[in-house]
């Protein structure tokens, strides 16, 4: 009984009256509980802003690769055209292969008389 009224809190005369001792363990009990709802609570709040925080920086990474890829397209597209350019800037005026749509292109009246 000692013990048993140490570990509770009470004194041995306490612990001896049934109504006490219930009433002690029940409040005993019932702080356990309250600590443990607090101590899970606090869990799910640092969960949820784990789990916030994670989002959050894989859609700032989606962005970043979106916007990469779109610049990566656009300067794609950009040296395709120059590169095109330059070849019917490069192509001889009678020059099948190089003319656009593969039909040679009839020379000018100056083309002729500079040849």
């Amino acid at each position: 009984e000692a013990r048993a009224a140490a570990r509770l809190g009470i004194s041995v005369d306490e612990y001896r009256v049934p109504e006490i001792r219930v009433e002690v363990q029940r409040r005993r009990n019932d702080a356990q509980w309250a600590e443990l709802l607090n101590v899970t609570t606090a869990l799910a709040d640092a969960g949820s802003a784990l789990v916030g925080s994670v989002a959050e920086g894989a859609l700032a990474t989606m962005e970043i690769v979106i916007k990469e890829r779109e610049a990566a397209a656009a300067a794609a597209a950009k040296a395709a055209a120059e590169a095109e350019l330059l070849t019917e800037a490069e192509a001889a005026p009678g020059d099948v292969a190089a003319a656009p749509g593969g039909v040679a292109a009839a020379p000018t009246e100056e083309e002729k008389t500079a040849a």
